[in-house]
């Protein structure tokens, strides 16, 4: 009697933990279906090309104000550095920190010239193109011009670099290019990365006068 009282006991738990003892009724298969895919969907999300570009602006934060290792920490654990001013890459967050320790004592701020945001998948994006150093060197302002391409990868739901590659420009530049309206709704810009022929670019024309006078001003005008 003790055992059969005690085997209704557990049946009547096991009851009540599959139904009605949860308090709520049993879902459908329609609605198990649905709640499904609404998980399924905002896992999938793909982040937006804005987001992506944000990213830099977020590592030129720490750029401006951390320190080699807050720098190592925007990567991953395994993330690959092709640094712009050394020949040593750098596969590890101890690495990169190293590589850091000395860029930033040349106080580096960082600006972007043109980029291409390409969104993989859910966790992964990669954002490519052209950025500009202004740095202190030798105790002298001067700038460096460099490709990039960053590898994001989306780990415990942050964005940390997986691969960043950096690389100075083969030919010499010496006007500084502009900067890249981060304004724009989709993040991207040819900047005039010409390098110099030594000599000077033409002149825009200047506008013509009023009183009938413009027209004297053109080629042959005798000025």
């Amino acid at each position: 009697m003790l055992f059969r009282s005690a085997a209704s006991a557990a049946a009547l738990v096991l009851v009540c933990g599959l139904s009605a003892c949860s308090g709520e009724p049993p879902k459908t298969h329609g609605e198990a279906q649905e709640n499904r895919a609404v998980v399924v969907t905002a896992i999938a999300t793909p982040p937006t090309k804005k987001e992506i570009a944000s990213l830099f602006d977020d590592w030129n934060d720490v750029l401006r104000t951390g320190g080699p290792h807050d720098m190592a920490l925007l990567y991953a654990e395994d993330g690959v550095l092709l640094p712009t001013v050394s020949n040593a890459v750098r596969s590890n967050r101890v690495e990169i920190a190293d590589y850091f320790e000395h860029f930033l004592a040349l106080h580096p701020r960082g600006v972007i010239n043109e980029q291409h945001i390409d969104v993989l998948d859910a966790n992964t994006a990669v954002n490519s193109g052209v950025y500009t150093f202004d740095v202190i060197k030798e105790g002298q302002p001067t700038f460096v011009v460099a490709r990039y391409s960053f590898l994001y990868e989306k780990v415990g739901g942050k964005w940390l670099i997986k691969s960043h590659h950096s690389s100075a420009m083969p030919e010499a530049i010496t006007a500084r290019p502009s900067a890249l309206v981060a304004a724009a709704e989709e993040p991207s810009m040819v900047a005039d990365l010409r390098p110099s022929t030594g000599h000077d670019a033409p002149a825009a024309p200047a506008p013509p006068h009023g009183g009938g006078h413009g027209e004297g001003h053109g080629a042959g005008g005798g000025h």
